[in-house]
């Protein structure tokens, strides 16, 4: 298994245990694991190899950044995500995004039924299309653990790529 490889599985399942626990993803896995992604893509595939890290980092950054300024997830989220740009580029990263995205829904949908507010959110969210309110909606609620859907898309991603 290439060494990005392992630097991407490790990443993932040291911020999901983490963020579980604590509900934090710290910046001394996220911040090395992304410096990683830049040296490696440069060491072994010269200017081009850094520039695809670079890219995928920004993209990661970007994917979650709306999420972030809206208060659906914190800043420890988006450079996860941004990290596993820079390891893997831009592709696996949109890729493993909306992957994650899917799984973040899924899991949003298990904690509302968990806690047994399924029916009553899922009527706001009707009579909010109904009168065409623009509010946000959250359907996780606070301190949803989003580094489990991102580690979720980059298995699927990985595991399809």
């Amino acid at each position: 298994m290439p060494a990005i490889d392992v630097i991407l599985l490790m990443l993932v399942a040291v911020c999901a245990v983490t963020d579980l626990r604590g509900g934090r993803i710290h910046n001394w896995a996220t911040a090395p694991a992304a410096a990683a992604g830049l040296a490696l893509g440069l060491a072994l595939d010269g200017p081009g190899g850094l520039w695809l890290g670079l890219q995928g980092l920004l993209l990661g950054l970007g994917l979650l950044l709306i999420p972030y300024l809206g208060g659906h997830v914190g800043a420890g989220d988006v450079k996860l995500l941004g990290a596993v740009g820079a390891l893997k580029g831009p592709a696996f990263v949109l890729y493993a995004g909306l992957w994650g995205a899917v799984a973040g829904g899924v899991l949003a949908l298990a904690i509302l039924a968990w806690r047994g507010s399924l029916a009553v959110s899922l009527r706001h969210v009707g009579l909010c299309l109904m009168y065409r309110n623009t509010g946000a909606v959250n359907l996780s609620g606070a301190g949803m653990p989003y580094a489990l859907p991102i580690a979720a898309g980059v298995l699927v991603t990985y595991l399809v790529w």
